[in-house]
This record gives C-alpha cells, sequence and structure tokens, in this order.
C-alpha cells in the first residue's frame, strides 16, 4: 500500500524546533509520539519489517490493518498521524517521521 499526501503545499518546511523522530514497531500496538505544535503534515518511512497500522482508535494485530511493507513511505495529515497505531508483523520495522509545517 503506497500512502500518497493530496494537494500538499510544496512550501512545506521542517517545523521549527521539532526532530524527526524514529520509533522501533514491536509485537505490540502503539501510537506514534505526540507531535510539535505547528505540525501539518508527517513525511514517514519503514525500514528493516513490515508492519500493520490502523487509525482512529482502531488496533492493528498482525494479521489486521493496512500493510507497511519494509522501504514504503508517504505522507499523513496530522490528524490521521496523530490516531496512527502500529505493530510488527516481520522482521524489525522502525518508523522515520518527519514533522512538516
Amino acid at each position: 500500500m503506497n500512502v500518497h499526501g493530496t494537494n500538499l503545499d510544496s512550501a512545506l518546511v521542517p517545523v521549527p524546533g521539532a526532530a524527526s523522530f524514529k520509533q522501533a514497531i514491536d509485537g505490540t500496538a502503539a501510537a506514534l509520539p505526540a507531535l510539535a505544535d505547528g505540525t501539518k503534515v508527517l513525511f514517514w518511512t519503514i525500514d528493516g519489517g513490515v508492519a500493520r497500522v490502523l487509525f482512529g482508535g482502531n488496533v492493528p494485530t498482525a494479521t489486521d490493518g493496512h500493510k507497511l511493507a519494509d522501504g514504503q513511505g508517504g505522507a499523513w495529515s496530522r490528524d490521521t498521524a496523530s490516531t496512527a497505531q502500529l505493530i510488527s508483523v516481520s522482521g524489525s520495522p522502525v518508523f522515520h517521521g518527519s514533522q512538516m509545517e
């Protein structure tokens, strides 16, 4: 599944003072860290394994959720990213995120 943001302003820049982050994904569903004030879009990639994600209070399992393949990336709105929960399916996936305004 490729997730692509649409209608993104080409003038997006990193949120001042908001460091990019990485989060190891394991076998327990977990939310992403809180996003900095001013974040409009979260650019992300997954590497090192396969994960699944669900949004809006739904909890993924190793067999339920949108599959995020090793090397895949995309862009989520702040609202979408803020409700994401991820779980590992295989390997040792790491979620990398960059907050943009």
